[in-house]
């Protein structure tokens, strides 16, 4: 068996040699990218600067530290993306192994919520500080400056409720109020009813207590008002109280609804109890039912009284709905009304022949 050895041809060796340069060239450009990237400033163990929870427009200072981790001595210039958010570098020549302090000075937003800020800080390489023109740049670091901005002024409890207010009485109640910036004074409250009135102790002060009054309105059923809590603090200058309460009437009936059930064209009488929780007296209001008649006389006077009522439901056959009315009025005039549901189910007598 015979072997034949050729010389690689001229185009050959070039095709080579051409392969063994460019793969050490990008072997040199990769090592000296690694390099460049690990040779970068850094902010040391620190992404995101988290300035935590922040009244509306207070002034919050912070710093962060920047190493030189390579060989090159880099010329810092630091930016921010608000003019809210002023930088400082206390040395803007950072060389080999060296540590510089960054300085901001955040002014909050107004408005409540999460806020994201950016502190960027550009490198320019070189012995001398250049022009900074944005050609020259070899990097960046970039910062979070995150936060949440919680309203100003914070209250204990948010809102005040009074479950039940008796006719002709009050109730008394209090808030806690605080700051959260300690420049902020409270200067005054206000209601947006004549029924609440309030005081505000410790004027002026970052913490401060209001007491308040509800007045029964002589009215019963749901009441829903507000305090307003007057600041010193341009982004948040006045604070917001709810007052909730339940105003009791004079008159309580047992039970408060009157039944008929299965009734047959026979007449049927119930009887209820009302008692007053107010000094006044009652009258009853005629039904506006012929098939309903009804009669208020007192078992204890100007404290309890039965009303009873009487259904003749001649030829009426099914459901009925209708109701009663008790006027109230107390010495002072004034007046309030009771409705009382009637309710019944009418049948006929039976199968007529």
């Amino acid at each position: 068996m015979r072997v034949t050895v050729t010389r690689p041809s001229s185009f050959s060796k070039q095709v080579f040699w051409s392969s063994i340069i460019g793969l050490v060239c990008a072997l040199f450009v990769g090592v000296k990218v690694v390099c460049d990237f690990l040779s970068m400033p850094r902010a040391i163990s620190l992404e995101e600067f988290d300035v935590g929870e922040v009244a509306p427009s207070e002034k919050i200072i912070g710093a962060f530290e920047i190493k030189n981790n390579g060989w090159k001595t880099f010329h810092l210039r630091p930016e921010s993306t608000c003019k809210c958010l002023p930088v400082d570098i206390q040395d803007t020549t950072l060389s080999p192994g060296a540590v510089t302090l960054a300085q901001f000075v955040l002014k909050t937003p107004t408005k409540a919520g999460k806020f994201t800020q950016l502190v960027t800080i550009k490198l320019y390489s070189g012995e001398e500080i250049p022009t900074y023109s944005e050609e020259l740049i070899e990097n960046q670091l970039d910062v979070k400056v995150i936060g949440s901005v919680t309203k100003g002024v914070q209250c204990f409890p948010e809102s005040v409720t009074f479950s039940h207010i008796p006719w002709g009485s009050q109730a008394k109640g209090e808030v806690g109020l605080r700051a959260l910036n300690k420049d902020v004074r409270f200067l005054s409250v206000t209601s947006s009813s004549p029924v609440v009135s309030s005081t505000l102790d410790s004027t002026g002060h970052r913490d401060a207590t209001i007491n308040i009054e509800v007045r029964h309105a002589f009215y019963a059923g749901s009441f829903s008002g507000a305090l307003l809590v007057h600041t010193s603090n341009e982004a948040e200058p006045y604070k917001i109280v709810p007052i909730y309460a339940v105003f009791g009437g004079p008159v309580h009936a047992t039970p408060p609804v009157i039944l008929f059930r299965g009734v047959s064209q026979d007449d049927v009488a119930r009887d209820i109890e009302l008692s007053l929780r107010a000094n006044g007296r009652l009258s009853l209001v005629p039904p506006s039912l012929p098939s309903i008649r009804a009669k208020l006389e007192p078992i204890e006077e100007a404290k309890r009284y039965r009303l009873s009522v009487l259904l003749s439901p001649k030829g009426m056959v099914g459901n009925m709905s209708s109701s009663l009315s008790i006027s109230f009025e107390d010495a002072e005039g004034h007046q309030d009304e009771l409705t009382i549901p009637v309710y019944a189910t009418l049948r006929s007598s039976g199968p007529t022949m």
